[in-house]
């Protein structure tokens, strides 16, 4: 192997672990291979060597499928070229890369055979030729649906049909959720092997795992195990600094069986020594066959002795981070991602959640409303209101506060209902009340005060009537408007302008789905244990009720199967029976990411420079004294005595 292609160039080397892959390429009980890995463990490196096997010492017709074109090229040049230039024996089978000797990028002919490179986008390179054997990469990368012919799996697994001892391999590194990656199904369907090592104090065998959940114990041998394996600790521990990061060299694997911290040069030792074992020994296929499925994570990875330093380095940098955890979980330890496999199980972090907001001093009689005797928090600088309809219990109207401050750390501000008929557009009525709910301006911290920027409110329901009350405040002054919220938009982001059926009203559509990702992904971000600023973390207020924590929780994200083109897709189900805080949560980044992207980016963006700004107000407000709140300012009057 080339210098550049390789962190240990030269002869080919076996590491322990993979010969097992190759014996079952040998094994004529074996047709389907399946092996979900994460990064660093030489998956491409058995690949090249099974292609280099197969054109050299039993040629056949081969299929090489990537993800994408632009992969599938980059692999043929950045792979298999240099494979067969640094091979002799290769490349005297193989001429260079022309069309006038039958080979190109993409195919490379050799006596008895050929090497063709399909992608997963392209029915066409799929189903050409009859294929012995097939090599399907980075499956998780695949299109559920290869232009509109179904799962390019299975269109290709149908090109070995005609080979008795046709073999297939399918890898990858699980990059979809839990119910939807493809390598997690077809290992779920295998007999399960994991690669057991010895300890090198007490020769104890085990598996390497992060987190010992005795998920790799088979069925028959758990009472055999019993208080050894599935105890949940973790296995890779290490001494913490100050600031709770990893000290250099503390990095220990700990023995299942006599926890002694096992140092990562005792690595290739153990893995010499290793074996693996079938957690279902003799599984087989509806045709017979046996399906060897192999699963392996970074601290296998034989290249260097510092992986399990850099694994212990990355795991506490994602602890604030969900999006990080979950690469983490998904490349490094070659699982897929179930949030409440994980621990976040969002009713139990809601509750935890909750706090204080500074309390506003006693105010002399006429004082502003506010509400619970609460300032905005001072990290706080600007603020949403948004509006849900409901028809149950003779009708309400749901709103919402929501403020937002640099780092788009945000804060549950206010939430209230209006019980009344919304159908019916009146001064005196609910829409009467959600309006001075929009008027209202909210003390903030620094003695400033603050109006919703922007307000919007769901037209989904009483379209007419919501059409009806926005109208007149889409000016500059309210920035009151309707908005409806939709699965996915055709244009990346959160929110663009639609087309409403009313002229002159301005509709704004919601990325329904997107916002969702959004909200649960910051809801599981966790405090600053010393109440610093946290980017994207989500603050509720010790008022918050139990009720609209369940509502904001309300919705789970799923794998369906479409009825009509059978493909599998991610939803949002309601868990819960009512998901008013979600919406209006999620309405409320909308409205935000319009003020960024649509009102005035220049200054909406800057909530750095904007927080500033609302501070600085706040020290020269002529309207705040000594702690007391003087009455707000007069508000101009429109037709039906609704102020705008």
């Amino acid at each position: 192997m080339r210098k550049g292609a390789s962190s240990r160039p030269g002869p080919w080397r076996t590491e322990s672990y993979q010969k097992e892959i190759f014996d079952c390429l040998a094994d004529p009980r074996v047709r389907l291979i399946v092996f979900r890995k994460s990064t660093q463990v030489g998956w491409s490196a058995i690949l090249n060597a099974i292609a280099g096997y197969f054109i050299d010492a039993d040629p056949s017709p081969i299929l090489f499928v990537q993800a994408g074109k632009l992969s599938a090229e980059d692999y043929s040049k950045t792979r298999i070229a240099p494979l067969i230039a640094d091979c002799r024996a290769l490349a005297e089978k193989i001429a260079p890369a022309t069309k006038r000797q039958g080979n190109t990028l993409l195919l490379k002919e050799f006596p008895g055979g050929f090497l063709r490179f399909a992608f997963a986008t392209s029915a066409k390179t799929l189903r050409s030729y009859p294929i012995r054997i097939l090599i399907l990469d980075e499956v998780d990368g695949y299109v559920d649906d290869c232009e509109g012919e179904g799962n390019p799996i299975d269109i290709a697994t149908r090109r070995t049909d005609t080979f008795d001892d046709a073999k297939i391999l399918i890898g990858s590194t699980p990059a979809k959720p839990k119910g939807l990656s493809q390598v997690e199904d077809y290992f779920d369907r295998s007999d399960q092997r994991y690669f057991w090592v010895p300890c090198p104090k007490c020769g104890f065998p085990q598996p390497l795992v992060w987190r010992d959940l005795g998920e790799f114990v088979p069925p028959h041998e758990v009472e055999h195990f019993k208080g050894i394996f599935g105890t949940g600790a973790y296995r890779l521990r290490w001494e913490k600094d100050d600031k709770g990061a990893p000290v250099p060299g503390t990095v220990r694997y700990h023995c299942a069986h006599c926890e002694y911290g096992i140092d990562e040069r005792y690595k290739q030792r153990m893995l010499d020594a290793g074996e693996w074992r079938p957690r279902f020994p003799g599984r087989r296929d509806m045709a017979g066959y046996a399906v060897a499925g192999f699963s392996i994570n970074a601290l296998y990875s034989p290249w260097t002795s510092t992986v399990w330093s850099l694994m212990a380095q990355e795991w506490h940098e994602a602890q604030d981070d969900p999006e990080k955890l979950k690469a983490f979980v998904n490349l490094r330890l070659g699982e897929v991602w179930n949030d409440e496999e994980r621990g976040f199980k969002l009713d139990d972090v809601l509750a935890a959640r909750t706090e204080s907001y500074p309390l506003i001093k006693p105010v002399s009689a006429g004082g502003i409303p506010h509400w619970n005797n609460q300032y905005v928090p001072s990290r706080c600088c600007l603020i949403i209101g948004t509006a849900d309809i409901q028809r149950g219990g003779g009708g309400r109207i749901e709103a919402q506060i929501t403020g937002f401050g640099p780092g788009e750390e945000s804060w549950l501000i206010a939430h209230e209902a209006f019980m009344g008929d919304a159908s019916v557009v009146d001064s005196h009525g609910v829409w009467g009340e959600v309006d001075r709910f929009f008027l209202r301006e909210w003390p903030h911290e620094s003695g400033a005060l603050l109006r919703p920027e922007i307000c919007l409110v769901d037209s989904g329901d009483q379209t007419a009537a919501v059409y009806e009350f926005v109208l007149p405040r889409q000016i500059a002054a309210r920035r009151v408007y309707a908005c409806k919220g939709i699965d996915r938009l055709s244009i990346p982001g959160l929110a663009k302008q639609g087309a409403a059926k009313k002229q002159f009203v301005k509709l704004w559509m919601i990325a329904a789905d997107a916002g969702k990702d959004r909200v649960y992904a910051r809801l599981k971000i966790p405090p600053h244990p010393k109440g610093e600023p946290r980017p994207g973390y989500h603050h509720l207020p010790d008022w918050t009720t139990q009720e609209y924590m369940k509502q904001l929780a309300g919705e789970r994200k799923t794998a369906e199967r479409d009825k009509k083109t059978h493909r599998y897709r991610q939803r949002y189900t309601q868990v819960y029976v009512r998901t008013e805080a979600l919406d209006l949560t999620v309405y409320a980044h909308g409205g935000l990411f319009i003020m960024q992207n649509f009102i005035d980016p220049a200054r909406y963006r800057n909530l750095e420079k904007l927080h500033a700004e609302v501070i600085e107000s706040g020290k020269n407000a002529p309207n705040t004294v000594a702690g007391k709140v003087l009455p707000p300012r007069r508000h101009r009057v429109i037709s039906e005595g609704i102020r705008v």
